[in-house]
């Protein structure tokens, strides 16, 4: 791929782990609210623990797409 392409792939990888990271920190903070109030945490535990993984996942495309980048 060109440059441009790649630099336009790192900036949509930018953004999409900035989105998931904002994401992980609201799921966090809704399950110890639920944690709190005594409800049932199971699901939004996996929930959680899906979305860090998927945010590891996209963490790697980014450090693939900026190898690609220098070379």
């Amino acid at each position: 791929m060109d440059r441009k392409t790649e630099l336009e792939h790192l900036r949509q990888a930018d953004a999409h782990i900035a989105a998931a990271r904002d994401r992980v920190e609201r799921q966090t903070v809704l399950v110890a609210r639920l944690m709190e109030c005594g409800h049932e945490t199971t699901a939004a535990k996996s929930v959680l623990e899906t979305m860090r993984d998927t945010l590891v996942v996209m963490q790697e495309q980014r450090r693939i797409i900026k190898k690609e980048l220098e070379g």
